[in-house]
Formats: structure tokens, C-alpha cells, sequence
């Protein structure tokens, strides 16, 4: 969908999901169910709810609600998605306990993040090497601790070197990392692909030895 006007607001959001929506029914396709994916998705989709009758669950695994980010509006919108989705599906009971920490009620159930089987290739298929694959997939944000990898690396170097470690993800942390590297003399070891479609990802989860996320939520 497009956001109606090109311009960042969360109304223009909400009318873009809902003119999208109607597309869809124009073209002969009406959903069971809806499903809502972090908090600010709850409001269309309970406009959705009241037009069409269509049921919705709201699954939420924004760390904000731990961190308590949220400002007066944003909980606003939080309250009236979840309160008047048929589930809240929360990816951990800490996170469920930070809802609930806002005064949102609701019927809650905890769905914890999967990770989908074609993920996953069996061992003899990777390649046979005595170099550790280590992947790592995450925006370069601080909630998402880059340093810790790159410090443990380097309490690793000192007793092996057959390792790598692929970090793939975006954000305004990327060169700061990148220097810390550099400065931690790790460049031959640790490596930076940038955003990757999911298909190739995919790939490089089949081809590691084990997949790190150091985030702090």
C-alpha cells in the first residue's frame, strides 16, 4: 500500500492499510481472520473489524512496552487495537507483563517467535570446514548490542582463530561498528553485509554453524 498523503503520519497509515484492504475485497478476496502485527496495526485493523465483521489478533513483540517508550498516544493507540482485537498474542510473558504494566486488558496468549523449518539444511550439507560460520541478524541499532559480538570476538581470538562472523542489518550505528571492528583488529574475521532480502538469509541461516542475537529486549 501507499500512504494517502506521501507524507509520514499515522493517519495516512491507517488509510493506506484500509484503501489496500478494499482493494483486496474488490477483488474477491475476504480473509477469516486478520492479523495484526505490532501494536499500531490495531487501529485499522479494528476499523476493519467494525465495517466488515472480521475478527483480528494482535501479535506483539515491540520492546517499547519494556522499555517504556511509549508516550500518552502511542499507548492510546495500543489500548484501543488490543482491547478490541479477540487475542493479544505476545511473543514472551515479559512481554505480556508490560502490556498489561499500561492498563491494556484483554485475552492474551503467548505465541513465541518460530523459526520456520526451510531455515534450516541438515549439517552434511554445509560445507565441511573447520571455520566456525557464526551469523548475526539485526538492525545496527544499540537495542540490538552489536559491541557485545564484537567484544566477545575478541575474547575468542585470543584462544582460536577459525572463526567468521556475518552480521547483515541496516541502521545509523553501521560505520561506529565498522570502526569498532577496525580498532579491535577483527576486520579479517568479521564481516558486514547490509540488509539482505529474507531468500538470502534463508540461505545464509542453512550455511552457518549457529545464528547469534544479542539484543538487550
Amino acid at each position: 500500500y501507499k500512504e494517502i498523503p506521501l507524507i509520514p503520519s499515522y493517519s495516512a497509515y491507517v488509510k493506506g492499510i484500509l484503501l489496500a484492504f478494499e482493494k483486496f475485497l474488490s477483488q474477491g478476496f475476504k480473509p477469516d481472520i486478520i492479523h495484526a502485527c505490532v501494536y499500531k496495526t490495531g487501529i485499522p485493523a479494528y476499523y476493519i473489524k467494525r465495517k466488515y465483521g472480521i475478527p483480528y489478533v494482535i501479535r506483539e513483540g515491540y520492546s517499547g512496552f519494556m522499555r517504556r517508550t511509549l508516550n500518552k498516544r502511542r499507548i492510546k493507540r495500543a489500548r484501543i487495537g488490543m482491547e478490541n482485537a479477540d487475542f493479544i498474542l505476545p511473543v514472551s510473558n515479559a512481554q505480556k507483563e508490560a502490556i498489561l504494566s499500561y492498563g491494556i486488558k484483554g485475552r492474551f496468549e503467548i505465541v513465541r517467535n518460530v523459526v520456520p523449518d526451510y531455515f534450516f539444511y541438515p549439517s552434511e550439507r554445509r560445507t565441511k570446514s573447520n571455520i566456525k560460520k557464526i551469523l548475526c541478524v539485526a538492525a545496527m541499532r544499540p537495542v540490538k548490542n552489536i559491541p557485545c559480538i564484537l567484544n566477545a570476538c575478541k575474547i575468542i581470538y585470543k584462544t582460536r582463530q577459525n572463526f567468521v562472523v556475518d552480521i547483515v542489518g541496516e541502521g545509523e550505528k553501521m560505520e561506529e561498528y565498522k570502526e569498532m571492528v577496525h580498532n579491535l583488529s577483527l576486520d579479517k574475521f568479521i564481516y558486514f553485509h547490509g540488509g539482505k532480502q529474507k531468500t538470502e538469509i534463508a540461505k545464509m541461516m542453512q550455511m552457518a554453524d549457529f545464528f547469534v542475537l544479542p539484543s538487550m529486549y
